[in-house]
Protein backbone atom coordinates (compact mmCIF):
# COMPACT_ATOMS: atom_id res chain seq x y z
CA UNK A 1 0.00 0.00 0.00
CA UNK A 2 1.14 2.99 -0.36
CA UNK A 3 -0.11 6.77 1.10
CA UNK A 4 -0.30 9.91 -0.37
CA UNK A 5 -1.63 13.48 0.47
CA UNK A 6 -3.98 15.70 -1.86
CA UNK A 7 -3.74 19.26 -1.34
CA UNK A 8 -6.05 21.77 -3.45
CA UNK A 9 -4.94 24.90 -5.52
CA UNK A 10 -6.52 27.53 -3.66
CA UNK A 11 -6.93 30.06 -0.70
CA UNK A 12 -3.21 29.11 1.31
CA UNK A 13 -2.58 26.80 -1.21
CA UNK A 14 -2.86 28.73 -4.26
CA UNK A 15 1.54 29.17 -4.02
CA UNK A 16 2.79 27.52 -6.40
CA UNK A 17 6.17 27.83 -4.51
CA UNK A 18 5.01 26.98 -1.20
CA UNK A 19 3.37 24.07 -2.48
CA UNK A 20 7.00 22.68 -4.33
CA UNK A 21 8.46 23.01 -0.75
CA UNK A 22 5.02 21.00 1.02
CA UNK A 23 5.77 18.14 -1.45
CA UNK A 24 9.59 18.24 -0.92
CA UNK A 25 9.00 18.28 2.91
CA UNK A 26 6.46 15.25 2.45
CA UNK A 27 9.04 13.37 0.64
CA UNK A 28 11.18 13.93 3.47
CA UNK A 29 8.78 12.73 5.70
CA UNK A 30 8.26 9.58 3.86
CA UNK A 31 4.70 9.88 1.57
CA UNK A 32 4.82 8.31 -1.24
CA UNK A 33 2.93 10.93 -3.65
CA UNK A 34 1.91 14.42 -3.27
CA UNK A 35 -0.73 15.62 -5.18
CA UNK A 36 -2.47 18.98 -6.71
CA UNK A 37 -6.33 18.75 -7.39
CA UNK A 38 -8.34 21.28 -9.52
CA UNK A 39 -10.72 21.87 -12.15
CA UNK A 40 -9.59 22.66 -15.37
CA UNK A 41 -12.54 23.31 -18.27
CA UNK A 42 -12.67 20.07 -20.25
CA UNK A 43 -14.22 21.76 -23.47
CA UNK A 44 -10.99 24.01 -24.03
CA UNK A 45 -7.67 21.37 -24.14
CA UNK A 46 -5.48 24.79 -24.41
CA UNK A 47 -7.58 26.75 -21.61
CA UNK A 48 -7.44 24.14 -19.64
CA UNK A 49 -3.22 24.00 -19.25
CA UNK A 50 -3.21 27.37 -18.31
CA UNK A 51 -4.11 26.24 -13.77
CA UNK A 52 -1.84 23.94 -14.38
CA UNK A 53 1.21 25.35 -15.87
CA UNK A 54 2.59 26.67 -13.23
CA UNK A 55 2.74 23.59 -11.11
CA UNK A 56 4.13 21.96 -13.44
CA UNK A 57 7.05 24.75 -14.21
CA UNK A 58 8.29 24.40 -10.22
CA UNK A 59 8.05 20.69 -10.59
CA UNK A 60 4.79 19.35 -9.35
CA UNK A 61 4.69 16.04 -10.90
CA UNK A 62 0.83 15.43 -10.74
CA UNK A 63 -2.76 17.14 -10.71
CA UNK A 64 -5.63 15.53 -9.84
CA UNK A 65 -8.77 16.56 -12.08
CA UNK A 66 -11.53 17.45 -8.94
CA UNK A 67 -15.03 16.75 -10.24
CA UNK A 68 -17.35 17.56 -8.05
CA UNK A 69 -21.64 17.07 -8.05
CA UNK A 70 -20.81 20.62 -6.56
CA UNK A 71 -19.10 22.09 -9.58
CA UNK A 72 -22.02 21.19 -11.79
CA UNK A 73 -25.14 22.89 -9.89
CA UNK A 74 -25.81 20.20 -7.21
CA UNK A 75 -25.93 21.93 -3.93
CA UNK A 76 -25.71 20.63 -0.30
CA UNK A 77 -28.70 18.80 0.38
CA UNK A 78 -29.75 18.43 -3.42
CA UNK A 79 -30.78 14.78 -4.88
CA UNK A 80 -28.76 14.60 -7.78
CA UNK A 81 -30.75 14.51 -11.24
CA UNK A 82 -29.72 12.21 -14.26
CA UNK A 83 -28.63 15.86 -15.86
CA UNK A 84 -25.44 16.32 -13.37
CA UNK A 85 -24.58 12.87 -13.64
CA UNK A 86 -24.55 13.02 -17.06
CA UNK A 87 -22.31 16.29 -16.83
CA UNK A 88 -19.76 14.16 -14.43
CA UNK A 89 -19.40 11.55 -16.93
CA UNK A 90 -18.86 13.89 -19.60
CA UNK A 91 -15.70 15.29 -17.98
CA UNK A 92 -14.65 11.97 -17.33
CA UNK A 93 -14.53 11.00 -20.90
CA UNK A 94 -12.94 14.19 -22.17
CA UNK A 95 -8.98 14.44 -22.09
CA UNK A 96 -6.56 16.02 -19.42
CA UNK A 97 -4.97 19.45 -20.40
CA UNK A 98 -2.52 18.86 -23.10
CA UNK A 99 0.40 20.09 -21.20
CA UNK A 100 4.10 20.48 -23.43
CA UNK A 101 7.00 18.24 -21.45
Amino acid sequence: MKFGLSVPQFEDFGDVRRLASLARDAENAGWDGFFVYGVTPGDDLGRAAAPVAPYQEVGVTWWVEGISPYDYGFGWGDDGTQEIVEKLECRVRQSPPRMSE
